[in-house]
């Protein structure tokens, strides 16, 4: 019954969900805004700050998209941040960012106190980073382009809170990317959760006594959770 659904689930199209920014904004100020500008908008369920969208042409001409003042995304990468639940103060690093959905969630959370790491190893998705960043006014941050061995040697036990939100063979995104399930091959996950397992022996080196780290991919394959 479970695979019956989710494969039902893969041939629907799933609303636009967004993410207040709530570095700038307010959700009741978000969609008073996104209303005046013609769009229907609908409170999602599962949390507060979080709605879905209709009836729009493009989401770049939104005056609100162009301030920050909210993120696509969808409901379940949103609560990955809601998990991770930094306090003001906290000291976060999110190992691999790019391109910043889950980091500009974790940065809002922490509203202008303590400090943010963003890395990615691709020095490319690292620019889409602190750009997403900046726009999202994230200040208490920096963005790094590094291996996590590299992160590990200069930040050993630092951080309250780590996210590693791995790469993975990207099962979950079949729905929206036919091009990544026609690459899948079963070496593919092995791969991929090898990558995983060294990934977080680095990360949790990170983590300070009593702190959490919060592992999350978009892939049911059990070899990579």
């Amino acid at each position: 019954d479970v695979i019956e659904s989710m494969l039902q689930a893969f041939q629907e199209e799933t609303p636009v969900t967004i993410r207040c920014n709530l570095a700038k904004t307010t959700p009741e100020n978000l969609k008073e805004s996104l209303q005046k500008e013609g769009v229907t908008v609908t409170p999602h369920p599962y949390l507060s700050y979080a709605f879905r969208i209709q009836d729009y042409d493009h989401l770049s001409e939104l005056e609100s998209f162009q301030k920050g003042e909210f993120y696509v995304q969808d409901i379940s990468s949103m609560l990955v941040g809601e998990l991770a639940d930094p306090k003001k103060g906290d000291r976060v690093i999110d190992v691999c960012a790019a391109p910043g959905g889950k980091a500009t969630a974790l940065g809002a959370k922490l509203a202008g106190e303590g400090l943010l790491v963003a890395n990615d190893i691709s020095a490319s998705r690292a620019k889409a980073l602190l750009k997403n960043l900046e726009i999202f006014g994230i200040r208490n941050s920096f963005v790094t382009n590094a291996y996590p061995a590299k992160l590990a040697e200069q930040f050993a036990g630092a951080f309250d809170k780590i996210l590693v939100d791995a790469p993975c063979s990207g099962e979950g995104m079949f729905r929206k990317d036919l091009a990544n399930a026609r690459v899948w091959s079963l070496e593919k996950v092995k791969e991929c959760a090898k990558t995983q397992h060294e990934i977080i022996r680095q990360a949790v080196s990170m983590l300070r006594p009593g702190g959490l780290l919060l592992y999350s991919t978009c892939t049911f394959a059990k070899e990579e959770d």
